[in-house]
């Protein structure tokens, strides 16, 4: 699971509506399809739950 907080910004609300909808879209996405974003060896992309 991931987070981000903006403070003390400019950006409309409209704007992080819809960053707030994209992201809620790409999280509802199958976990093979999360998958085809990994990064390997890089700290951006998707990174699926570690296995216990």
């Amino acid at each position: 699971m991931g987070f981000i907080q903006i403070l003390g910004h400019a950006i409309p609300d409209s704007a992080i509506a819809g960053m707030a909808s994209t992201i809620d879209a790409f999280f509802a996405l199958p976990p093979e399809t999360k998958r085809t974003c990994c990064v390997t060896g890089a700290n951006r992309g998707y990174s699926p739950r570690a296995s216990p």
